[in-house]
């Protein structure tokens, strides 16, 4: 069932990539970069064997999609770039290993002149891993459990142009990787690095700074989105591990700001039965039921949505962290449905994550 669910995640990957790929090949320039990364892994006394050797280096190899032209920086006041990497990675501890990520990223590029441009990026994945928690070969390892994880990043940079061809990056993130509750123990793998890399465009891809007359066509200022998720969640009941569904309800309100930024509100409902049954091992009569609030932002772009929210409890708490947080990638089907994944966290450790169809009700 896990292997299912990986597959499905890769798919998704896969489709946004491709999808992106067929529709701006023939419009899009392309670049290629090599980066290398150094950074250290976060993790809490108890969650690794000997934390102070924690240092993590990376090297990647990335291609890049990116429009440049005058019709795409009116529309977004940015030039969005799209890139598939794949990375090398390496961490010093031995009971984390190392392995290789795939990801995908979105970075929307601000010039400040024709040579030096700011971008914010957000990325999402899969991780290879050499090194699993194993209770008996690798009991040490508290981060992950399972092989293959699911990858998620937050960061920004600044892009030198140097020739008509040749550009230098250097960038900061703050990288993450969990199995999103599918298997225990599972506290996530957390490292910020800072990369340095080189890139270079065959067809001499240029970030002009550009004066933007803005559009006139009007975009969707509010939606209104009904969600069903969930998902099979892994836990020890007993001393047992066991599999138990979460299903839920989400109801999101979207307003849109500019052509790629959104602010939204939401609740959401969901019944935990792993939650339920741990509450019971300890004679605590639960019916599982959760509700929550949350308010976030959405980057936009296409048919994809990237969302972060911050989420509060208001009711099934049960002693769990009162403050939550989610990052979800959304994928337009067609004008009202559409299909995602969602992370949801506490502090640094993933509590779960689901996959989801939703609806919009409402677009204005």
């Amino acid at each position: 069932m896990k292997n299912l669910k990986y597959i499905w995640f890769a798919f998704f990957l896969s489709r946004i990539i491709v999808g992106q790929a067929q529709s701006d090949s023939t419009r899009s320039q392309i670049a290629y970069s090599i980066s290398t990364s150094f950074g250290n892994v976060i993790a809490n006394a108890g969650e690794l064997e000997n934390n102070t050797m924690s240092q993590a280096n990376g090297f990647a190899v990335v291609v890049h999609w990116q429009k440049t032209d005058a019709a795409t920086y009116n529309l977004f006041a940015c030039y969005p770039r799209h890139s598939l990497s794949l990375t090398y990675q390496q961490f010093e501890n031995k009971a984390l290993g190392g392995g290789f990520i795939l990801n995908y990223s979105l970075s929307p590029y601000f010039t400040l002149s024709n040579r030096i441009s700011l971008y914010p990026t957000i990325s999402v994945g899969l991780s290879a891993l050499s090194n699993p928690y194993c209770l008996n070969s690798n009991p040490n390892n508290k981060l992950y459990s399972l092989p293959m994880n699911a990858f998620l990043a937050l960061g920004g940079g600044i892009r030198w142009q140097l020739t008509k061809q040749l550009a230098a990056q250097t960038a900061v993130a703050f990288n993450h990787v969990s199995n999103g509750g599918w298997k225990d123990p599972n506290n996530g793998v957390n490292w910020p690095v800072i990369s340095v890399g080189v890139e270079y465009s065959p067809s001499q891809l240029a970030l002009n700074k550009r004066t933007r007359i803005k559009p006139t066509d009007r975009f969707h200022s509010l939606r209104v989105d009904a969600a069903v998720f969930g998902l099979l969640r892994s836990g020890i009941i007993s001393s047992i591990e066991r599999n138990k569904p979460v299903i839920g309800l989400q109801l999101l309100a979207s307003k849109q700001t500019t052509r790629i930024h959104a602010w939204t509100v939401a609740l959401e409902f969901y019944q935990d039965q792993l939650v339920q049954e741990q509450l019971k091992s300890y004679g605590i009569t639960s019916d599982g039921l959760r509700l929550g609030a949350m308010a976030g932002h959405e980057f936009l772009l296409g048919k994809f949505i990237f969302s972060q929210q911050l989420g509060v409890y208001l009711a099934g708490r049960n002693g769990a962290e009162l403050l939550y947080h989610r990052w979800g990638c959304t994928y337009f089907l067609k004008d009202r449905w559409s299909v995602g994944v969602n992370l949801r966290a506490y502090k640094a450790v993933a509590e779960f994550t689901d996959l989801r169809v939703s609806y919009s009700l409402f677009k204005k």
